[in-house]
């Protein structure tokens, strides 16, 4: 069964009102009026396109006539097209991104000839894409342009008796597909030159460029809106319509992780929310937008014009996906209302069609209001540190003269990565940094938080968000700061975790600071845009913002480090993978940290490698999604001190079961220290630590057993296949099912090596291995049992009938049964599961209840101390 995910989104739908409200301590974003009839403009166009920049380019007119124009995230608008005069129309328009992003739109000159042509919004030239009459009898206004300049539109052709789906980079474009009659064709590309469309007969289809062939299609809705949208990387549609018999509903087509097409109902078709569905108008694009994120987890957005609980307006929903699963709907956000007032220009009485399939899932909307038309903005939702809610609070520590305001960058970042994840916390509530920072300042949790190295950070989040077993939160993977020999290799290392859909803490530029970084920002992905001031080309990372920044005038939102206040400098980056968030959701690693002085290499099965081979002396990187982190330790900002003295880290994401070679190198003479970190395919988490001394040159090989199933994650040295297996008896009056156990590995001194979280079998079987010979103890202990200890000796087989008699009682984990636990079990008396004095420790006999017969149990064990 798949974990389902709780509440992941700022919004929740309030009972009784049909109007989606923010949840308590969390403002939703606000529409941004960007444009409209009070600045001189009139007959705005239909559509209006935006871009993962947040730029935005419309059609209006303006004192001269009809023009396209270009509205950069920071700074006025301006006309893209010298052609002009009261004899040419333009309408529609979509947007790329890009340094120098196009635009598409047609053009309708009166005669009538009809074009579509490209525009640089940096003042360069057109491209002609086609023009009537030659390659088409008319164009209608429905044209999109990925990032490549490839270009779709619909057409008629054949004394415009037909309908042809035309796409192409420059003139004469191709029709991919033809059909009788005038049709309603509104297509969409996507950046891998896949369309998406309604035919004629109602299904939806998603076919690829040049091919022609059929990607994916939709025969199950009877009726569908003739506007569906896709996502910039192609792998998942959307369109509203209707089933047979079911009210109207908005769906998602993609394919899952077996390769099946799916259609799947995002809202209405049956209640499946309790979100009444009465009407989704034809023609109103289905905007959706899809990040892929670390260890299998994707976030799809939808958007969509219609009315839900007799409220007609703008919504939006986040949907989460595990391994192409559906693990949750979030609840419905309303965007845009008719009859909302709108900041100058009055209710809003209509909205008119949008196009949206931005990585983010920022609309740009059109709107009619009683005073006028306005062109808005609608982002994302994100956290901000100075949000009222919490930015007064005092930082990590109620002692610290400093406020989540002014120091809570990286709090508040972080808490923005864990929304990304869709980690929620007990009730499933989304985790701010407000509740980030509250954690921080119980006693004693300062200490190991936020303002501490960022290993650290690990069980501070899984206390936070498992505290109601809903799941754990985020674990430090790698980091580094810049250091002059090394530039280059840190942008490759961030470059590399980007491209590996790992979103990146960067350290980068603080206020009033100019050489060195005192402020963290979190990267999502990277692309190239113009310079903020010489104009040129420049590759630069896109970005959440914690701190509401003043750029160019405007607020820094979601945008980039191409400004004045960063100006794309980086000093140092963090990266963190999600944690098991249940025994079903999982994301499998290998993170291997070398304190100096050492270099590290790993090589899968097939031979592939990663880390620093000794022969080239080169860093390789061969294995996918695998990175090799070197360099110094991260500086932070709030203490002005390293957090870690340099390292080597080696990230395997998604590892399969079997042996990798580990190869080290001694780049000096001294001692080291080897962390294994390891999350198995079914939740547990181990670590091994090894220590050693090597000289300059000293090339050491070993192994490594990543055993994926039964949790025994990984050994480091000779791979002997033994295994030690048994049962574990958790008592005759234990009545639930087969509960979690702790095993722990020591060796000869009672040093812990190894150890494993793991279910039992039904009959309390377990397994673990493999582990190399010699002789050690192996422990066992269950949640309200007392740890057992049994000697082990490997030799030249596996160990079988290694079994484990468990003493019952112990609710407060001490490893004792005392007075201590009576008082537990008194205060939870009489108490059912979901009572609210119920407490699952004083549950002894696991029958979901705590009667006569947990006294029995306890009293029995009374005084008993575990090994």
């Amino acid at each position: 069964m798949l974990f389902k995910y709780a509440v992941l989104c700022a919004f929740a739908l309030v009972a009784g009102n049909g109007v989606a409200q923010a949840q308590s301590g969390i403002d939703p974003t606000p529409l941004i009026p960007l444009v409209g009839t009070g600045d001189g403009y009139t007959n705005f166009g239909a559509n209006a396109g935006t871009n993962n920049a947040r730029d935005v380019a419309f059609t209006a007119n303006d004192a001269i006539g009809s023009k396209p124009f270009f509205k950069p995230v920071f700074g006025q608008p301006y006309a893209i097209s010298a052609i002009v005069g009261s004899n040419r129309t333009y309408g529609g328009i979509a947007l790329q991104n890009g340094a120098a992003p196009r635009v598409i739109c047609r053009e309708l000159v009166n005669g009538p000839s009809y074009l579509v042509r490209s525009w640089g919004t940096d003042g360069s030239t057109y491209v002609l894409l086609g023009q009537s009459p030659g390659d088409f009898d008319s164009a209608n206004t429905f044209v999109d342009i990925n990032d490549s300049g490839v270009a779709c539109f619909p057409g008629l052709i054949g004394g415009s008796t037909q309908t042809s789906v035309f796409v192409g980079s420059s003139r004469p474009p191709t029709a991919i597909r033809t059909y009788n009659g005038a049709q309603l064709i509104r297509p969409q590309i996507s950046n891998n030159n896949r369309v998406v469309w309604r035919e004629p007969t109602n299904k939806i289809v998603m076919m690829d460029y040049p091919s022609q062939a059929l990607y994916a299609g939709s025969t199950l809705i009877t009726t569908t809106n003739n506007r569906p949208g896709i996502t910039e990387d192609g792998l998942v549609g959307a369109f509203s319509g209707a089933r047979t018999g079911n009210a109207p509903g908005v769906f998602l087509l993609y394919k899952d992780s077996n390769n099946v097409v799916q259609t799947l109902p995002v809202i209405g078709d049956t209640v499946i929310d309790g979100n009444i569905v009465t009407s989704i108008p034809d023609g109103f694009r289905v905007g959706v937008s899809h990040l892929s994120l670390y260890g299998g987890i994707d976030r799809v957005t939808v958007s969509f014009f219609g009315t839900v609980n007799t409220v007609t307006g703008l919504f939006r929903r986040d949907l989460v996906f595990d391994n192409w699963e559906l693990a949750s709907r979030t609840p419905l956000e309303l965007v845009a209302q008719v009859g909302q007032s709108i900041q100058s220009y009055g209710a809003i009485t209509g909205l008119t069609l949008y196009e949206s399939h931005t990585a983010f899932g920022d609309l740009a909307p059109t709107l009619s209001t009683n005073v006028g038309t306005v062109l808005t903005q609608a982002r994302k939702f994100t956290f901000k540190q100075g949000d009222s809610h919490w930015a007064q609070q005092r930082y990590c520590d109620t002692n610290n003269p400093n406020t989540v305001g002014a120091k809570g960058c990286r709090m508040t970042a972080l808490a923005q990565l864990m929304y990304l994840y869709g980690i929620t916390g007990p009730e499933g509530n989304i985790i701010t940094p407000g509740d980030l920072n509250q954690y921080c300042q119980l006693p004693g949790n300062h200490d190991i938080s936020i303002r501490n190295k960022g290993i650290s950070f690990d069980p501070t989040l899984s206390a936070l968000a498992n505290a109601g077993g809903v799941g754990k939160g985020l674990t430090w993977v790698a980091g580094m700061k810049k250091q002059p020999a090394n530039d280059t290799a840190m942008t490759t290392i961030i470059d590399g975790h980007l491209a590996a859909h790992r979103p990146v803490l960067l350290h980068v530029r603080g206020s009033g600071s100019a050489t060195t970084g005192g402020h963290y920002v979190l990267a999502i992905a990277k692309r190239t845009e113009r310079h903020w001031s010489t104009g040129q080309a420049v590759e630069t990372y896109v970005i959440y913002d914690p701190a509401d920044r003043m750029v160019g005038g405007k607020k820094q939102d979601l945008g980039s480090l191409n400004n004045s206040l960063y100006d794309n400098n980086v000093y140092g980056f963090e990266v963190y993978k999600p944690s098991a968030v249940s025994p079903n959701h999982v994301a499998p690693l290998i993170s291997i940290t070398i304190h100096s002085p050492l270099e590290a290499m790993i090589t899968d099965s097939q031979g592939r490698r990663t880390g620093f081979d000794p022969v080239s002396g080169q860093v390789v990187n061969e294995i996918p999604d695998a990175a090799y982190s070197f360099g110094g330790g991260i500086t932070n900002p709030d203490l002005e001190s390293d957090l870690s003295p340099e390292y080597r880290t080696l990230v395997v994401p998604g590892p399969v079961a079997g042996t990798y070679g580990l190869t080290f190198t001694g780049t000096g003479s001294g001692t080291y220290d080897i962390n294994v970190n390891n999350t198995s395919l079914s939740g547990s988490n181990n670590l091994l630590t090894v220590s050693g001394t090597t000289s300059s040159g000293q090339v050491t090989s070993t192994s490594l057993y990543f055993d994926g199933e039964n949790g025994a994650t990984s050994t480091v040295g000779p791979d002997n296949g033994k295994y030690v297996q048994g049962k574990i008896n958790f008592g005759a009056t234990y009545q639930g099912a087969a509960t979690p156990v702790h095993l722990e590995l020591l060796d000869a001194n009672g040093n812990p090596i190894r150890a494993w979280d793991m279910a039992t079998g039904a009959e309390g079987d377990y397994q673990i291995g493999k582990i190399g010979q010699g002789t050690y103890t192996l422990t066992a202990k269950g949640a309200t049992w007392l740890t057992k200890a049994r000697p082990i000796t490997i030799g030249t087989g596996s160990l079988t009938g290694i079994d484990f008699q468990l003493v019952n009682g112990d609710c407060d984990g001490d490893n004792a049964v005392t007075v201590f636990d009576y008082l537990i079990l008194s205060e939870a008396f009489d108490s059912q599961a979901g009572s609210i004095n119920w407490n699952q420790a004083a549950d002894l006999d696991g029958d979901k209840s705590v009667t006569v017969f947990d006294y029995l149990i306890l009293s029995e064990n009374f005084d008993a101390i575990g090994d």
